[in-house]
């Protein structure tokens, strides 16, 4: 009995080790999940039971759109990226005459309050290693039928109700390279990685993506090495790319107006005001965390602020003088790279408004 007792108590424990095993395998399996990937920031939906065959003097038709976040940004536990993320919310594509939503001003056929997603309000968090799906919520709306134009023959409306929404987002990407002053020399070297001219990024967890960096060295008659890297960038996302900063002119006496505050349906924006991504950061190693780097783990680069996406696709030329940091032999590192902008996205749905039928 004894016997039977011990072996049964040794069972146990042996049971109790496996699950507890288990488990923190299953932890370091949710910590190595990459979310930085694919090609979307948010994303709005009508959801397919929404109503759409309407009448004339229906009041109070509620419906639901659906905001989600299919990127990585932001993310929950950075504050610094929670402060920057916010958007708002446009309606347009409708006779502001026939058909109402509440909260609208049928004049500029924007929000009156102005819907604002921020963090305080808006649990959008980006995906993460314990968030794959990222944040999502459903945002609830009324419309309001009034009468069709009497005395024709429109009988039938067929509107397509259209959904935009203006928000910063942020690109982060950190492709390993490895760092060779010297990749051609005949010197017999140790080194612990090799030198490749191009390499593929793949996507980052949002709209604007750094699809491929390009490398070279540049040994000049000082026998100085220069690092050369070509970053491409491109809009990988369904939308538009705005710029981060102001779009001139569009306020009250040609001011320039918050991006995400343009009503793409009424004020609009103009050639200049679009596909700009900023540079945030460019470095080897780690993220800085908003501080500045020093001059040997920085990389300048040209332009230095802003890039201008053509056909959707940009380049960043930078350049580091491997010599005056005093690198002089091959490592891996991250190559780290932070782009900020403002981004739109559309949804829209098909109406159908008919007449009333009076009886008797």
């Amino acid at each position: 009995m004894r016997k039977k007792s011990a072996l049964l108590a040794f069972l146990l424990i042996l049971i109790l080790a496996i699950s507890g095993c288990s488990g923190r395998l299953r932890d370091q399996e949710r910590k190595s999940v990459d979310f930085r990937t694919g090609t979307q920031g948010l994303e709005l939906r009508f959801p397919s039971n929404m109503p759409t065959k309407l009448f004339e003097g229906d009041n109070n038709i509620g419906f639901i759109l659906e905001v989600r976040n299919r990127g990585a940004f932001p993310q929950n536990d950075v504050q610094e990226e929670k402060d920057i993320f916010q958007g708002r919310l446009f309606f347009g594509g409708f006779d502001p005459n026939i058909i109402e939503i509440d909260g609208e001003d049928p004049l500029v056929g924007d929000l009156k309050v102005g819907f604002e997603i921020v963090p305080a309000n808006f649990p959008l968090e980006g995906k993460s290693q314990f968030n794959n799906e990222g944040g999502i919520q459903g945002l609830s709306f009324k419309m309001k039928i009034n009468d069709l134009p009497k005395g024709t023959s429109f009988s039938v409306y067929r509107p397509k109700i259209r959904a935009a929404i203006n928000y910063y987002y942020q690109t982060i990407a950190a492709p390993t390279i490895c760092v060779d002053p010297q990749p051609e020399s005949t010197t017999i070297r140790d080194k612990p990685c090799l030198f490749t001219d191009s390499i593929g990024v793949g996507s980052q967890g949002a709209p604007v993506a750094v699809t491929r960096v390009d490398q070279d060295v540049v040994r000049g008659v000082d026998s100085k090495s220069k690092l050369l890297y070509k970053i491409f960038i491109e809009n990988v996302g369904t939308g538009r790319v705005i710029s981060f900063s102001g779009v001139s002119g569009s306020g009250a006496i040609g001011a320039a107006l918050p991006t995400i505050s343009v009503n793409p349906f009424t004020t609009g924006f103009r050639f200049q005001d679009l596909d700009k991504v900023d540079i945030v950061e460019v470095g080897f190693g780690a993220p800085t965390a908003g501080k500045t780097r020093s001059k040997s783990t920085a990389i300048p680069c040209t332009p230095k602020d802003r890039v201008r996406l053509i056909d959707n696709k940009g380049v960043i030329f930078c350049q580091f003088d491997a010599t005056k940091e005093g690198i002089d032999s091959a490592f891996e590192t991250p190559l780290f790279i932070k782009l900020k902008y403002a981004y739109q996205d559309t949804a829209e749905i098909q109406l159908e408004v008919r007449e009333a039928i009076e009886f008797g």
